[in-house]
């Protein structure tokens, strides 16, 4: 069973360079907060025998946090389908065809040209 460490583990060595987490859009104010979020990274390492060529891999979904009276975070909650991001991992799945699964998209900040 994968565990928050050992994927974190297998992520690590996957994208040598990082894999950034962002918050895209916040749909609503405190107490409940709803928005969209992202992570992406180079896939330049390897994951599970496979190795990447540097292509951009995205995965995105919704979280909701609760936030008490002094605004600190009581709950959080993550909703995605990790499924489509596993296979591109794995080689199963084209990683362009990731900008059009999932629930919320985007450009990651990190990549787009500086003005």
């Amino acid at each position: 069973e994968e565990t928050f460490e050992s994927s974190h583990g297998k992520f690590r060595y996957a994208f040598p360079e990082g894999f950034p987490w962002e918050v895209l859009e916040v749909l609503s104010p405190p107490p409940q907060v709803f928005f969209s979020w992202r992570h992406w990274a180079n896939f330049a390492g390897d994951y599970k025998g496979h190795h990447g060529n540097g292509q951009l891999l995205t995965m995105t979904g919704f979280g909701l946090i609760t936030l008490n009276d002094a605004m600190k975070v009581t709950n959080l909650q993550i909703f995605f389908d990790p499924d489509p991001f596993l296979k591109a991992l794995k080689g199963e799945l084209s990683p362009s065809a990731l900008n059009e699964i999932g629930a919320a998209y985007g450009e990651p900040i990190a990549s787009k040209p500086k003005e």
